[in-house]
C-alpha cells in the first residue's frame, strides 16, 4: 500500500506545472535516536495548498551540513524532486546553513535552480519569533521565576498535588488545563505555563493558609507583573500561530506579523 500511494504522488509531482517547496525538521525518541521528517508542499491543479511528509530516516550523529545534506538529497533523488525544488525551509541553526551551502552549489552546478539559487534557503518563521522571544526571557524576570518555583512545590510530590488539587475544589475553579512547567526553547510554553498560574491564583492564596511548608506564594506585585509578560507573550504567540499555518501560504504574512 505503501508503494502504491508514494508512485501515485510521485506521478502527481512531476505532473505538477509548478516547482514544489520543502521543510524539515530533527526529531529526538526517548531512546534518544535522531530522525530527519522531511514535509513536500505544493500547489496542485486544482489550486489547493497540499502537504504530504515524504521522508523520515535516521539521522546519525554527527548532526552537522555535510550529514544533513546527504540525507535531503537522497530524499530528492529518490522522489525525483531535485528538478522540481523552489525553496526549503529550515530553522534558524548554523548546521543549516552549511546544508543548505552544499545543496546550492549542487544544484545551481547543475543548473536546477532558478534566480541563482538566492530564493533557495528559507529560515523558518516561528523559529525567528521565538528566538526573538527567548532573547527577551534572558532579562531575569523575578515574578515569573517565582511562579515556576510555584508549581514545582506543587508538583514535587504526590501529597502536594493531591493537597492542590482540593484546594481548586474547594475554591470553585474549573481551569480543565493542569498547573504545568515551561520549556526553556519554547516560548509557548512559558505563556501556557504563566496563563495557567493566573487561572489558579486563588489556589495558591489558599494553599498558603494550609501548609505552613508552602513560602514562595507570589505577591500582588509579582501576579501583576506576570499577568503583564502574559499579555507580552500573548501577541508573540498570535504571531506564531498565524506564519505555523500549513493549510494555506504564509510568506506575504510573515513581514506584517513580525
Amino acid at each position: 500500500m505503501f508503494v502504491q500511494h508514494k508512485i501515485t504522488l510521485q506521478d502527481v509531482m512531476q505532473k505538477l506545472d509548478s516547482r514544489v517547496s520543502l521543510t524539515s525538521n530533527m526529531w529526538t525518541s526517548r531512546q534518544v535516536m535522531s530522525y530527519m521528517c522531511i514535509t513536500c508542499h505544493f500547489i496542485d491543479e486544482k489550486w489547493k495548498l497540499r502537504k504530504k511528509v515524504i521522508w523520515f530516516s535516521k539521522a546519525d550523529t554527527p548532526h552537522d551540513g555535510t550529514n544533513l545534506f546527504n540525507i535531503m538529497l537522497d530524499c530528492m533523488e529518490d522522489w525525483g524532486l531535485q528538478k522540481k525544488v523552489f525553496s526549503i525551509t529550515l530553522d534558524n541553526a548554523s548546521n543549516n546553513n552549511a546544508c543548505m551551502s552544499y545543496m546550492q552549489v549542487n544544484l545551481l552546478g547543475k543548473n536546477l535552480l532558478p534566480c541563482k539559487g538566492d530564493l533557495l534557503h528559507r529560515r523558518c518563521g516561528p523559529h525567528v519569533i521565538n528566538l526573538t522571544v527567548q532573547e527577551g526571557l534572558t532579562i531575569p524576570c523575578m515574578a515569573v521565576v517565582n511562579i515556576r518555583e510555584n508549581i514545582k512545590f506543587v508538583r514535587s510530590s504526590p501529597p502536594r498535588k493531591k493537597k492542590f488539587k482540593e484546594i481548586v475544589k474547594q475554591e470553585g475553579i474549573t481551569c480543565t488545563v493542569k498547573v504545568c512547567l515551561d520549556v526553556p526553547t519554547r516560548s509557548n510554553f512559558t505563556h501556557l505555563m504563566i496563563k495557567t498560574a493566573l487561572e489558579y491564583r486563588r489556589a495558591f492564596a489558599a494553599l498558603k493558609l494550609q501548609d505552613t511548608s508552602y513560602t514562595c506564594q507570589p505577591t500582588n506585585d509579582e501576579w501583576e507583573t506576570t499577568e503583564s509578560v502574559c499579555n507580552l507573550l500573548e501577541v508573540f504567540l498570535d504571531a506564531t500561530m498565524v506564519v505555523s499555518g500549513t493549510l494555506y501560504p504564509t510568506a506575504h504574512l510573515y513581514f506584517h506579523e513580525l
